[in-house]
């Protein structure tokens, strides 16, 4: 099988990367190449396997995602971060599910970055942003909040679970589905200059358009994090947070209800995850006395709901691309 990866970076993960490469040397099914794209201006890290191709993009974290696959000359593409390592037999896993035509995407089921459990799990599902669920075929479905629902059972099944998101640390794909969901109409996720919900997007887009999303458990791989090292990550995720949960409310919830029911629902949703928010924010102000997240998380939302209110701006990003901050 004939296959590309694609890996996005800035050139600043260190060993991490070193470490990725690594799993990429150790895959008992090797690529046709491996793609890193790293924007203009940024140095290319040191280390190499000596089978990279360096991909020269502008910074985005959605925006080298869609260059790396246009790039692809294969009919399958392996969407790597650089900071994740994995097994050797990474590829005969993620492939299956592909092959035997039961889906189109797939993924490895990652449970850490699900909500711990505890009172971090009871607020996400106060505020309707992550919602435990029993056990059935899927691992994560949206909401008409705009966060989402996971299965909480996960050590009960091994068998793939349909999804409606997915990690975007790594993911296998049909290049030719990835061209079509056209993720460039998206770019809206770059305004805060941190795309949070890129990963979701990508997925969720696909689903809607009929394709299938799988998740395959029990493949060892570890995300190990490499983060950025600017002073005002917080901030920027804290507000992008906000923002982006509501643009991707109107873009893919609301804007697929069809019914009046169905838009009633989403409405009083949005509603709930908006008064909830605010009431958990101002809890964790008072405990925390962080004004500045405080306010970096307010601004968001509120910059969210303006920014839906006028019709037309989804339309002329679209026609004009978008301005990135930071």
């Amino acid at each position: 099988m004939e296959y590309s990866i694609c890996i996005r970076t800035l050139g600043t993960a260190g060993d991490k990367y070193i470490k990725l490469l690594d799993s990429i040397k150790n895959l008992t099914i090797q690529p046709k190449e491996v793609l890193i794209v790293i924007p203009h201006g940024y140095k290319v890290p040191s280390y190499s396997i000596g089978i990279e191709k360096i991909v020269r993009s502008d910074k985005g974290m959605l925006l080298q995602r869609i260059v790396g696959y246009e790039e692809a000359s294969s009919e399958y593409v392996l969407l790597l971060d650089d900071d994740v390592e994995f097994e050797p037999g990474l590829i005969e896993k993620l492939s299956k599910p592909i092959l035997e035509n039961k889906a189109d995407i797939t993924f490895p089921i990652y449970p850490e970055l699900l909500p711990p459990g505890g009172i971090r799990s009871t607020i996400s599902a106060f505020t309707l942003g992550a919602v435990p669920r029993k056990e059935d075929d899927y691992f994560v479905k949206i909401l008409p909040s705009g966060g989402y629902s996971y299965n909480k059972n996960l050590d009960k099944t091994d068998k793939y679970l349909y999804s409606e998101s997915a990690p975007g640390m790594c993911v296998f794909a049909k290049t030719s589905i990835l061209k079509n969901i056209k993720l460039r109409n998206e770019m809206w996720v770059e305004i805060p200059g941190y795309a949070l919900r890129d990963d979701t997007i990508l997925v969720y887009k696909a689903v809607l358009q009929g394709y299938k999303s799988i998740g395959v458990r029990n493949i060892h791989i570890n995300h190990l994090d490499a983060g950025s090292s600017e002073s005002n990550r917080s901030l920027k995720a804290a507000y992008a947070n906000g923002f982006n949960h509501v643009l991707f409310w109107k873009r893919f919830v609301k804007s697929n209800s069809n019914k009046f029911k169905e838009r009633a629902i989403a409405n009083l949703s949005i509603f709930h995850w908006a008064i909830s928010n605010f009431i958990y924010l101002s809890i964790k102000l008072i405990v925390s006395r962080d004004i500045e997240l405080f306010k970096s998380s307010i601004k968001g939302i509120l910059d969210g709901f303006k920014y839906i209110s006028n019709e037309n701006s989804f339309k002329y990003l679209n026609e004009n691309g978008v301005r990135i901050n930071g």
